[in-house]
């Protein structure tokens, strides 16, 4: 197995070293002064600078006090960057003042359809990479190449996994074998960099405390510690009692939750893919938080264009059994306790897995280099503006990984 360390590089220095505009399927109609029909949407673009989309969203939501779920939009876009995207809602939204210095919301128009992943024809993207070696610039010209040529491996990145530790994995591993109460504590007691001390200390205490429902009560803070807690005291004998717990969770969030499963498993079974049946000087190797990763080295043919996402049916398509097989047998030994049967038959709150082919290899649309000049915040090093377009899902960061590969 060869490994490959990364060209010298940074990227996102400033926020508008990494800039995201989507574009969308969705007509708009100018706002007549006379009427809305109550079956048409506000459409409006949010930009935003240095924040998380899901963050700001609950803040508008609060600001126009509707629930979260009734503002739509189409995908979570990159905290450190300055991004623009579409949302909708069949109430006129205002901003909260407080955070009208890194947060515009433009209103477009209206529109028969509500946002979705679906309505997302691309995203653009407009990238800065930093502190580049001159020396260097041969082997990042030589990957450009490969790049618009054969594209890259279409792998999730690391920002989807930030829930993942390396001796618990994932909650959403525990709901593989319906080991409810594993996900549900592991939900709770799971801290991720950009949380504050007192959050990570409060997670550490229920954690520590787990058990003493009474005990976990007084220390909690959030509406979903306490509710959930409040609801095992209150019913210590119920049968099901931490499955009836998941009602608690935000529907959009186990939506997520479940589609870092599908995301995790994707990509060591798309590794494997690679590793059985490309010849092994063709292949290296990268190190992520979640596993080591293979990208190709030549324009290989792989056995499939696209690789599903694992899902309950997904055994009626045999010919993926054995990397599916080998990457739930890897999660049961290392991180699973619970020996019972593995079951994707999972329904939280009417959400499952969902059924879908991702692409094995992508190439970008439109790419090309803007300019490369000597950098003004990295001395005697230079900075290499690009751009291009990728289709709704995939990655920016996983191109720049495999257009810094040192190889």
């Amino acid at each position: 197995m060869k490994f490959s360390g990364f060209l010298a590089g940074k990227i996102k220095t400033l926020p508008e070293d990494f800039i995201v505009k989507e574009k969308i399927s969705l007509e708009v109609t100018p706002i007549t002064p006379s009427k809305k029909l109550d079956d048409t949407y506000y459409l409006y673009e949010l930009k935003k600078i240095n924040w998380n989309t899901m963050d700001i969203l609950i803040r508008i939501a609060k600001e126009n006090n509707i629930p979260l779920r009734e503002i739509q939009y189409g995908g979570k876009k990159d905290r450190y960057a300055i991004t623009y995207q579409y949302i909708t809602s069949k109430k006129m939204l205002t901003l909260p003042e407080a955070y009208k210095d890194k947060v515009e919301l433009k209103l477009l128009g209206v529109t028969n359809t509500p946002m979705s992943t679906r309505s997302i024809i691309e995203n653009e993207f407009t990238i800065t990479i930093r502190s580049v070696q001159e020396k260097e610039l041969d082997k990042f010209y030589q990957n450009v190449e490969f790049i618009k040529n054969s594209g890259f491996i279409n792998y999730y990145d690391d920002q989807r996994f930030s829930s993942f530790k390396n001796d618990r994995g994932i909650p959403s591993f525990f709901l593989l074998t319906k080991d409810y109460e594993g996900f549900i504590k592991n939900y709770l007691t799971n801290t991720i960099t950009t949380e504050s001390k007192e959050a990570k200390d409060r997670k550490y205490e229920i954690e520590k405390n787990w058990g003493n429902w009474q005990k976990c009560f007084s220390i909690s803070k959030t509406n979903l510690e306490k509710n959930i807690f409040k609801y095992i005291i209150e019913h210590p004998e119920k049968k099901n009692l931490f499955e009836e717990c998941l009602n608690f969770l935000p529907t959009e969030e186990v939506r997520f939750m479940l589609s870092i499963l599908q995301g995790y498993i994707w990509n060591h079974c798309v590794t494997n893919l690679i590793t059985q049946n490309i010849q092994e000087e063709n292949v290296v190797y990268f190190k992520t938080r979640v596993g080591n990763f293979a990208f190709l080295l030549k324009d290989e043919k792989l056995p499939f264009n696209e690789f599903p996402l694992i899902h309950h049916k997904i055994y009626e398509q045999k010919v993926y059994h054995p990397y599916f097989n080998q990457v739930l047998d890897y999660i049961r030994n290392n991180y699973l306790k619970n020996q019972d049967p593995i079951d994707l038959n999972i329904n939280i709150k009417n959400q499952k897995l969902a059924i879908g082919f991702r692409k094995i290899k992508l190439i970008p649309k439109n790419f090309q280099i803007l300019e490369v000049k000597n950098d003004d915040k990295y001395e005697n090093r230079k900075m290499i503006r690009m751009q291009f377009s990728l289709h709704s899902g995939a990655y920016a960061t996983m191109l720049l990984k495999r257009l810094l590969l040192r190889i």
